[in-house]
């Protein structure tokens, strides 16, 4: 093989390795997610959704795994998306206004929920300006960004 064969090979390599680098949450095992601003997510200025939270979650791709997970199969369509508190370490998940997912009791304790009397659902829409967390919204199965879009916003 030529040297110049092999420049090309690796700068295909490079080229795919950059690609994948820059669309991060559509390579992991969960739905997409899109920045949406800094806070926790609402569906509108001024509303809530119901939420469980945690801990002891390192970054926001692990914070929206941890959601992924604990949302059950048949609930997911009422999953809007997370909130992650990057020094805090504190996770969201979002959910339309009283469907928060049951779950394994082997989860109490880990997880809390919040289940207001008044509240909202749709698709997140806004972010609560809370400092120290960052919000972002779920996106639907087999969402494809749109050429030169980013998934951060």
């Amino acid at each position: 093989m030529s040297l110049g064969g092999s420049k090309r090979t690796i700068s295909s390599i490079a080229a795919v390795a950059i690609l994948a680098s820059s669309i991060p949450s559509l390579v992991s095992a969960s739905v997409p997610y899109e920045l949406v601003g800094m806070g926790l997510c609402q569906p509108a200025p001024g509303e809530e959704y119901s939420r469980m939270a945690r801990a002891e979650i390192a970054t926001e791709a692990d914070c929206d795994e941890e959601c992924f997970e604990i949302t059950d199969a048949v609930d997911d369509r009422y999953y809007r998306g997370f909130s992650h508190g990057e020094t805090s370490g504190h996770c969201f998940c979002f959910y339309d206004c009283h469907r928060i997912p049951g779950f394994d009791p082997a989860h109490e304790g880990i997880w809390t929920r919040h289940d207001p009397t008044s509240c909202q659902g749709g698709e997140v829409t806004a972010s609560d300006g809370a400092l120290g967390y960052t919000c972002y919204k779920d996106l639907p199965d087999g969402w494809v960004p749109a050429e030169g879009t980013s998934l951060r916003g």
